[in-house]
């Protein structure tokens, strides 16, 4: 695959055309270095609106499909998915592979991810969200909401990441710090012509793919 299709990375793909289009990055500007190749092995995303984006996570390790040959965009994305995303995207950041150990005897599959997470990541909110995952209520098999996965990216993502590049001052339909500045950055532009984020609606794994690229 060219390196053009992955020059976009954590830069803006955007949701809808409400805001300002995706703006290219040199190669050299990359956060995450291309790991594998993309060549089309998902052949439910053949011509898709997500298809682009899922390359870029998967050529960096971000993401993965639901199967060898299908990726499911429409399906949703757990809490403790989201959190082993999360923790993937921290390490590569940090110059690490991204790999993790297996969970130890007794331990939930996602443990490794959460532990690296509270290890590494000082953010008040993603903490919080952490405590939640276990104990007598626990929202690991729950599907994640789209606000939530916003407040881990704005957790473990540098600053510069988000630097602005729309003037937006106001979501319709939320007054999340987090939320607005995805938008002024591009990396949200909304579910419609109108820009509403619905931040409580089940987040899919084609909205993460384009998130995240």
């Amino acid at each position: 695959m060219k390196h053009t299709r992955i020059c976009g990375l954590l830069a803006a793909l955007a949701l809808t055309a409400a805001l300002t289009p995706p703006v290219p990055v040199d190669a050299a500007e990359l956060l995450l270095p291309v790991r594998q190749e993309y060549s089309g092995q998902f052949r439910d995303l053949t011509g898709s609106w997500c298809e682009d984006a899922v390359s870029v996570c998967y050529e960096t390790g971000l993401l993965t499909g639901r199967t060898p040959d299908r990726f499911d965009a429409s399906g949703t994305l757990t809490c403790a998915q989201i959190t082993a995303v999360s923790a993937r995207l921290l390490a590569l950041l940090n110059g690490e592979d991204g790999s993790f150990p297996a969970p130890a005897a007794g331990e939930a599959w996602y443990q490794p991810y959460a532990a690296y997470l509270a290890a590494n990541c000082q953010d008040g909110t993603v903490r919080s969200f952490l405590s939640h995952l276990g104990g007598a209520d626990p929202q690991s098999g729950r599907p994640c909401v789209r606000r939530n996965f916003v407040a881990l990216l704005s957790g473990v993502l540098p600053e510069d990441a988000l630097a602005a590049m729309n003037d937006i001052s106001v979501v319709i339909d939320s007054a999340d710090t987090d939320v607005v500045r995805f938008y002024r950055a591009g990396i949200l532009s909304g579910t419609d012509a109108y820009g509403t984020f619905r931040g409580e609606n089940p987040l899919t794994r084609g909205a993460a793919a384009a998130m995240l690229a």
